[in-house]
């Protein structure tokens, strides 16, 4: 077979046609749904170091909700649920189609093309002497193709920034999920602590209403007066007060908690908390320069602000290529049909075939300052990614310092406030025994009472400042955060 008899056939094919002697009609189009068109997602997230991205999955689907949670569990759970964690990895996938996009810029393009046409009009017939109508219908045919030979390496580096782009994405979506899990040990240690404060408000009310009690009794058969019974009673209700605030906070906490995991109000969250007693407080808190130097080769903010920087300067290579020519290679091949001839449809597809190769060249002489403004833009933008790059670290470094300093504190608070709280305790233990023999007023207990409340939640506070700062630090030394 021959090239034209091919290229006959294949056009015929193509192009399906009512009649080879007369226009084609237009065939009826089948009525279309106008309903969006469904698809499947397979279940599953990005993870480090793949380059094909999968779609964020939905709720549900990939984690499945534990009947109780521990610290490592919220964790796990908040790395596939949250919001900002599947925005950043939705931007990680659409990094990934902007590269697939890059590299297909380098590979020809192949378009087929079609123009029908009808035109009628009257033309003088000599054998009778009268204008007739005359209809005519034409349709042409092409196939075209066109390759970038040459553009200044412009599509090369395109390719080699959208690698870079995806790198970065991926980093920003580890940086995402860091920034949760920081986030999720925070609110569970914000939990655990008011669960604390709450047994310790508990055991308290517990010792005013034992109080309360006993003042009753004596009161009943006169051994206390009336103003001593309805100061205990404000004791006893002042106690129970703080005891509902407590459980409110545990209740605020909880749901800050639950919100971080996108669950809903309704969803029932057991909580396993760790030993209280075996929590790490005093031990040795890192050296600040060790976990500053260790964050920088690690974190994944700081990679990103360098690849950012990367990236720019491939800008700058690709700004620089507008000011140089650039090599085109274009190929058609087309063909026609006209009513007006006297071949039949077949044998004019065949003997009107076209075809043609062009090599275009375009230098660029005078472009009203444009390359030269998108070179200085891009040379602008590499600045401004070193500026982000030592911001990104002095932020790093704040951070840091800020825990480092928390930490030693909060350890020096802890101690100091234990000590303080068994020497509060003891004293209002020996006030409580001076008033019940007499030897004290009620104000005297209630004073010491207060030393004892405030040195306790004191004690709480500094201890888990301490944990959160100590599991932060070693979390920016590339460690898992556990207790």
């Amino acid at each position: 077979m021959n090239r034209k008899s091919f290229l006959t056939l294949w056009l015929c094919a193509a192009l399906p046609m009512a009649s080879f002697g007369r226009p084609a009609t237009t065939p009826e189009m089948p009525e279309t749904s106008d309903r969006h068109p469904s698809y499947t997602v397979e279940a599953g997230t990005p993870t480090h170091g793949v380059a094909k991205p999968t779609a964020p999955p939905p709720a549900d689907s990939v984690f499945t909700r534990p009947a109780v949670w521990d610290l490592q569990t919220c964790i796990a759970y908040a790395r596939q649920h949250n919001l900002q964690v599947r925005n950043a990895q939705i931007n990680y996938e659409a990094a990934a189609t902007d590269l697939k996009t890059a590299k297909a810029a380098r590979y020809p393009s192949l378009n087929f093309g079609s123009n029908q046409g009808f035109t009628n009009g009257n033309t003088f017939n000599e054998t009778n002497g009268r204008f007739v109508s005359n209809p005519q219908y034409t349709g042409t045919y092409s196939l075209s193709a066109d390759m970038v030979i040459y553009n200044g390496s412009k599509l090369h580096n395109t390719v080699k920034q959208r690698k870079i782009d995806l790198e970065t994405n991926r980093l920003l979506v580890d940086k995402a999920e860091n920034d949760i899990e920081v986030a999720v040990t925070n609110a569970y240690l914000e939990v655990l602590y008011a669960v604390e404060s709450m047994k310790t408000d508990s055991a308290i009310l517990e010792t005013s209403r034992m109080q309360y009690e006993e003042a009753q009794a004596k009161y009943e058969v006169g051994s206390l007066n009336l103003s001593d019974l309805a100061q205990l009673k404000a004791q006893y209700g002042g106690d129970l007060y703080n005891l509902t605030v407590s459980q409110n906070q545990v209740r605020q906490s909880t749901l800050a908690l639950k919100q971080l995991l996108e669950l809903d109000l309704d969803d029932e969250m057991s909580l396993r908390f760790p030993d209280v007693e075996s929590l790490r407080i005093t031990q040795e808190v890192p050296s600040l320069h060790t976990v500053y130097y260790t964050a920088l080769e690690t974190m994944p903010e700081i990679k990103a602000a360098e690849s950012e920087i990367t990236a720019s300067v491939l800008n700058e290579k690709t700004a620089k290529a507008g000011r140089l020519p650039s090599i085109t290679l274009s190929a058609a091949v087309g063909t026609g049909y006209y009513t007006s001839a006297d071949f039949a449809f077949l044998n004019q597809l065949g003997n009107n075939i076209n075809e043609n190769v062009s090599l275009g060249i375009r230098i660029p002489i005078y472009q009203r300052r444009e390359a030269k403004s998108a070179v200085d833009k891009a040379v602008l933008q590499t600045r401004r990614a070193e500026l982000e790059l030592q911001t990104a670290q002095k932020n790093l470094l704040a951070t840091i310092e800020s825990l480092h300093q928390d930490a030693v504190a909060a350890q020096e608070r802890y101690k100091a406030a234990g000590l303080q709280m068994e020497a509060a305790q003891e004293s209002y233990n020996l006030m409580r025994e001076q008033y019940q023999a007499g030897l004290s007023t009620l104000v005297d207990m209630f004073s010491e009472k207060n030393n004892f409340v405030s040195a306790t939640g004191e004690m709480l506070k500094a201890k888990y400042q301490a944990v959160l700062s100590l599991c932060l630090l070693n979390f920016y030394q590339n460690q898992p955060i556990s207790f």
